[in-house]
């Protein structure tokens, strides 16, 4: 808002509070007459802007998206304000429980390494101990000191180091992951996130150290995520004097319009159910109610690309990813309860997704979380993908000529606009980014748009109803509700109602052709990471077993 503020002409914000924020402190403990000067400057400063912006929204055709953001804004403020309450009982039961998990596997790799002292956490001393070299170790020891002037002694600990000449477990490096701190003497190698699960695994024992090295990850990223680490503030440091977690919810701060948070970051929560993160969320009501809007950004850019195949699927039920999984990647399928069809199903997913942002043969094929084709099977299966989606392609095409025809320039129907910016290529020329051309109208119409759009007229219906179920929390392409269980089926059934009308109101309110049907599915749940399915679709009402 400075900078903006700047550019036309007017003040800077006032900064002293932004200071102390910056230096840790929490609003609750600065002093009231700063809080009432910076509100005071923040709200001149928003009227200033409105006076010189309103007129821009007629003339370049955006103001019912204007209209629809500030309508959001309340939806957004008012899941602020309700927050997420805090189990601190479950969250330190996880915290122990986890912690103990990872000691347990750090003395199980200490002893596969044969060196008792190694620390796990040290990417120098993890390297020594996979590829082979020299792990300077560390450890303590009770000494007797003997006191000069006094006639006795006491014992103290002491911290000794020693370096220590370790064989390696027998994985090979990969020399592209060499450490800038490498020398002559000594090499060392990533073994961050990404080499660990580049690490090619050939005889039992590497596969166990493996294993062990990601259920580490894993484990250690619960108890990082809920207490904290080497001055990370975890989620347990976010909590409020009132028991809640407020995350905080921007709408300006993504280039492709999608909802971002901050303090914590709320979209940052794991999916699924397989992290106790989320379990630490508790009602005040009765039970947490989850509504996602199912595969909205494929839909999106079916209807964006007016892709007839695309279209064909969605509207006919048709499962793409299996049609992905068996046509394309020629992976077996059995049904979604057979792990093999179910991973396979996944890496299909995965594939159809990133297609549609801009995915290409290479980054397949260096994936190793996707399957080991060959590069020469990648790359027809993206022809044959684009082959059958050739709506999606010929859109993809027209974008990125407009892109290079404007100056960057890309408008949606919906009257958002994004600007592109060139990047510096390889080869030293300057260009702009295919993926983003590719991506920014997708992520922006679905998480930007429609979502906004189903927000508001929820969050409409819940306050005529008088419902006393609260919304508190919206990740990517759900909401998250803190529920009153008398409620439960009347607050899922207006969110069915509303998904089913989404495409016809999108097409009265911007003026633009939603030809494809939205589903949505329900859970609900006595935390926010133990949910049940209670509705997968939106063309029936039933509890699922």
């Amino acid at each position: 808002m400075s900078a903006t503020s700047i550019r036309y002409g007017g003040e800077p914000k006032l900064d002293l509070v932004k200071e102390l924020w910056d230096q840790g402190f929490e609003t609750y403990d600065i002093n009231a007459d700063l809080l009432e000067e910076y509100v005071i400057d923040d709200t001149e400063k928003t009227k200033f802007l409105y006076e010189n912006q309103n007129h821009l929204v007629d003339e370049r055709g955006m103001r019912r998206l204007v209209d629809l953001q500030n309508e959001y804004t309340l939806c957004l403020s008012e899941m602020e304000v309700n927050g997420l309450l805090w189990d601190e009982d479950r969250a330190s039961s996880i915290i122990v429980e986890f912690t103990k998990r990872v000691q347990d596997i750090e003395h199980e790799l200490q002893l596969l390494v044969g060196e008792p002292r190694l620390n796990i956490g040290s990417g120098q001393q993890l390297s020594a101990a996979l590829f082979g070299g020299i792990a300077k170790v560390k450890w303590k020891e009770w000494v007797i000191q003997e006191l000069k002037t006094k006639p006795y002694s006491y014992y103290s600990e002491r911290e000794l180091t020693e370096e220590v000449e370790l064989e390696g477990l027998g994985f090979t490096p990969d020399e592209k992951t060499k450490l800038e701190s490498s020398t002559e003497e000594r090499t060392y190698y990533s073994v961050d996130q990404d080499a660990l699960s580049n690490l090619k695994a050939r005889t039992k024992e590497q596969k166990k150290v493996k294993q062990l090295l990601e259920d580490r990850s894993s484990i250690a990223q619960v108890v990082k995520s809920l207490a904290g680490q080497n001055g990370d503030a975890g989620l347990r440091r976010r909590v409020m004097p009132d028991g809640l977690i407020h995350p905080n919810f921007n709408q300006t701060i993504a280039r492709t319009g999608r909802l971002t948070s901050s303090d914590p970051n709320g979209q940052n929560l794991p999916r699924g159910s397989t992290s106790p993160i989320k379990e630490v969320f508790v009602p005040r009501n009765d039970c947490i109610l989850q509504w996602d809007l199912s595969q909205i950004e494929w839909r999106v850019a079916a209807v964006l690309s007016n892709d007839q195949e695309m279209i064909h699927e969605i509207n006919n039920l048709i499962d793409q990813h299996i049609k992905a999984c068996v046509d394309l990647m020629e992976l077996p399928f059995k049904d979604k309860s057979d792990p093999e069809s179910k991973n396979n199903r996944n890496h299909a997913k995965t594939f159809n997704f990133r297609m549609i942002y801009g995915g290409s043969f290479w980054g397949f094929f260096l994936d190793p979380k996707m399957p080991r084709f060959s590069k020469k099977k990648w790359i027809r299966i993206v022809e044959r993908f684009f082959e059958k989606y050739f709506g999606l392609k010929s859109w993809h095409d027209r974008n990125i000529s407009t892109v290079q025809k404007q100056k960057g320039k890309l408008r949606v129907e919906t009257g958002r606009w994004f600007q592109l910016h060139k990047e510096q290529q390889r080869d030293g020329t300057w260009a702009y980014r295919e993926q983003q051309i590719k991506n920014y109208p997708v992520q922006g119409v679905a998480g930007g748009d429609v979502l906004p759009m189903f927000l508001v007229i929820l969050r409409r219906a819940m306050i005529k109803i008088g419902f006393k179920s609260k919304m508190i929390l919206t990740v990517h392409d759900s909401v998250v509700f803190d529920c009153v269980e008398k409620e439960r089926e009347a607050l899922t059934k207006l969110c069915i109602g509303i998904t089913k009308s989404l495409p016809r109101r999108l097409e009265a309110y911007f003026g633009m052709n939603f030809p494809v049907r939205l589903d949505g599915e329900a859970e609900y749940g006595p935390n926010y990471g133990k949910l049940k399915f209670y509705v997968d679709s939106i063309d029936g009402f039933k509890e699922a077993a």
